[in-house]
Formats: structure tokens, C-alpha cells, sequence
């Protein structure tokens, strides 16, 4: 291989030539935890866990809002979910909209039909 050819990878960029840098711990100093640190129970229950097939209520109005083309308040939205008109779920002290639920009320909304 030529020298000049040693110097790019597969995709043409440029590899450092400079040496890797190692972390050194001074006497005195406590080395990092080799293994993982897990979090106290107390701080995973101010962790929310959000999967995608769950909206808080101020997105599952916005993608409502975006999908249907109306516009009704974010306070009409939470007085819906109140009512049981949107079906939510609550986890906690927080509410959260599946998104297949979203889903059917956008589609009987833009047929026409009142719920």
C-alpha cells in the first residue's frame, strides 16, 4: 500500500495519526467503577418512561389538532380526557394518551362522527 493511500480509510477521511489519550489517576484518586452505577429507586421514580405508543396530553392534542385540522383548546382536550371522552391512562401523577386510541377518535372525527 502507498504511504499516501495509509493515510484514508474506506470512506476517504482522514485518520489521526495523533496517539489515543489515556485517562491517569493521580495517587489519592479513586479509579471509575467498573461496573454499570444503577440509580436509586427514588431517583427511577422521578424518571418518566415515555414509549412511543404513548403521548402525554399536550402532544396527543397537538397530533389531534395537526391530523384533524380543528382547533379546540388544550383546556377542551383535558376536559375531554376528564369526561372519558379520550381514553387515557395514568401513571403516577401523569396521564398519558395511547396512540392507537388517538388514532380511532382523529378517524371518527374526520368521518363525521360526534362522540
Amino acid at each position: 500500500m502507498n504511504p499516501s493511500e495509509e493515510q484514508f480509510d474506506e470512506v476517504g477521511a482522514e485518520r489521526s495519526r495523533a496517539p489515543r489519550a489515556t485517562k491517569l489517576t493521580l495517587p489519592g484518586q479513586r479509579k471509575p467503577p467498573a461496573q454499570p452505577v444503577y440509580l436509586s429507586p427514588t431517583h427511577r421514580a422521578r424518571i418518566t418512561p415515555v414509549s412511543p405508543m404513548m403521548l402525554p396530553p399536550v402532544a396527543a392534542w397537538h397530533h389531534f389538532c395537526a391530523r384533524t385540522g380543528g382547533s379546540i383548546s388544550l383546556v377542551s382536550f383535558y376536559r375531554w380526557i376528564r369526561n372519558g371522552r379520550v381514553c387515557a391512562v395514568r401513571v403516577g401523577r401523569k396521564f398519558f394518551v395511547p396512540l392507537g386510541i388517538l388514532d380511532e377518535l382523529i378517524k371518527r372525527c374526520l368521518e363525521g362522527e360526534e362522540f
